[in-house]
Order: C-alpha cells, then sequence, then structure tokens
C-alpha cells in the first residue's frame, strides 16, 4: 500500500469517527429539547455548549483528542 493511501484512509478515519459521534451527541441533544430551550436559564442542558451542528462536531473533536476540556 503506497503512504499516500495509507495516510489518506488513516485521516479519513478521524474524520468520520468525529463527524459519527458529533452527530450522535447532536442528536442527544436535539431529543432532549436542548436546541429549543436554549434561551430558558432554568434549563440544564444534557450536553452543555451543544447548540449546533458545527458545535457538536467541535465538542466530539475536544472529547477524542484531549485529556480536559478548559474553558470553552
Amino acid at each position: 500500500m503506497k503512504w499516500r493511501w495509507c495516510l489518506l484512509y488513516f485521516s479519513l478515519s478521524f474524520l468520520i469517527s468525529w463527524t459519527f459521534f458529533a452527530s450522535l451527541y447532536y442528536s442527544i441533544g436535539k431529543h432532549h429539547g436542548d436546541m429549543d430551550n436554549r434561551n430558558n436559564h432554568s434549563w440544564t442542558p444534557c450536553i452543555v455548549n451543544v447548540h449546533s451542528e458545527v458545535n457538536a462536531f467541535l465538542f466530539s473533536f475536544t472529547t477524542q483528542t484531549t485529556i480536559g476540556y478548559g474553558f470553552r
């Protein structure tokens, strides 16, 4: 196998994993009602700071590549 194909498969496996878990996190938040009650300050979201698909992808990426979150 050539190196370029190996690197492509390696990179795609990470991208597919991040995208899969991002869609999972987004669907959990959507099902729980986090997107509908975003402006309600008494609402406790299931996953904090996941309000859109991009936020879900960032959360998935951060979860899989770091040990801790720090401040977002």
